[in-house]
């Protein structure tokens, strides 16, 4: 919702100038009540920084004639006008951003949290009433399945197994994207045949092809070791984790030795 607000404010503004050269019109009557209306859905009527910004677009007097300056430039103190409301639109741009950028944070905490906990889940889920059969993680096909019920737990949009164009032509998939949230995440668990070398090569292709997606912004290789097959972690962590390719690389180890 909020990315498409933000487009709104920018096509706003983007309007200023054109209103400048037509004047008072219908045209401007229109764009005004376009801004009290992003106002109003950004803050809430109830607000006062609503308030402000409504008594602002709406002034009770304007442009009345002034006895003591009969020269009075209507069109210059019009333009001011506008620009005063541009100035105003731009920090509520600026203030989307700030907003945008701290729901991306908390989103992210909540896949960290799920991620580092979910051997508690695994561990939980296994004991069931009377013994009642339950899912068994053999392989990372098991991680994903839980996962993915975990995530839409959290979050609406919750793609499976995105594909992503490989450099050679063929096509590669990221386990998960969360679109809006930019989130991808790879699910790996490790076994006899794929151990620290092994892994960690894995990893590092897999960065590389993830970097044509745009819609991720931060990857996360989810690496669930219960039987602890690798041994080293920190390495991999360190080596894989970081800035790359314009993402945010995060490794999760877990559970942790």
């Amino acid at each position: 919702m909020t990315n498409k607000r933000k487009e709104i404010v920018k096509t706003l503004i983007s309007e200023i100038p054109n209103l400048k050269v037509l004047g008072q019109g219908e045209a401007f009557k229109l764009w005004i009540e376009k801004v009290d209306a992003i106002y109003r859905r950004h803050w809430g009527d109830d607000s006062e920084k609503y308030k402000e910004i409504h008594q602002l677009l709406y002034p009770r007097f304007l442009f009345l004639p002034n006895p003591s300056n009969e020269r009075h430039d209507f069109g210059k103190e019009f333009i001011s006008r506008l620009d005063g409301y541009e100035t105003k639109l731009k920090a509520l741009l600026f203030e989307m951003d700030l907003e945008e950028e701290d729901n991306g944070e908390e989103k992210l905490s909540i896949v960290m949290n799920i991620l580092n906990n979910f051997p508690k889940f695994a561990l939980q889920i296994s004991r069931r009433h009377e013994n009642r059969p339950s899912i068994e993680f053999s392989d990372e096909y098991d991680v994903q399945d839980a996962l993915h019920a975990i995530l839409l737990l959290h979050f609406d949009n919750v793609k499976r197994e995105e594909p992503i164009p490989h450099s050679a032509g063929a096509s590669s998939s990221i386990d998960f994207l969360l679109r809006e949230e930019k989130i991808g995440i790879e699910v790996k668990m490790p076994r006899k045949g794929l151990r620290d070398k092994m892994l960690g090569g894995q990893l590092a292709e897999d960065k590389e092809r993830y970097k044509k997606e745009g819609d991720c912004k931060t990857l996360i290789f989810f690496i669930y070791d219960p039987n602890h097959f690798i041994n080293n972690p920190s390495e991999i962590i360190q080596d894989i984790g970081g800035e790359a390719y314009g993402m945010n690389v995060k490794v999760v180890y877990s559970p942790s030795m």
